[in-house]
């Protein structure tokens, strides 16, 4: 299955879960990792769309150590997967 790309060259899917992450970045200063990463969840889960549990985990870390901008793009490539519509 393909994805739809935007101008940017990211798959549609890539680009909802950046958005995602931007807004659980944006709620969640000051947060544990855990609770960062159930809202990932929560946000994947509305975006229809499917993350693996790895990515999951490392932008849940990303998000909780830095708390500012995380580029999903890297965590996805960094752990070989793709992310697919649900």
């Amino acid at each position: 299955m393909t994805s739809q790309s935007t101008g940017q060259d990211q798959p549609a899917e890539t680009e909802a879960l950046q958005a995602v992450v931007d807004r659980v970045t944006s709620w969640q200063d000051g947060a544990t990792e855990e609770t960062v990463r159930e809202e990932l969840v929560k946000g994947v889960d509305e975006a229809g769309i499917e993350v693996p549990a790895t990515v999951l985990d490392e932008l849940a870390g990303r998000i909780h150590a830095a708390g500012d901008r995380v580029e999903v793009a890297q965590a996805v490539t960094a752990h070989g997967h793709e992310v697919e519509p649900d």
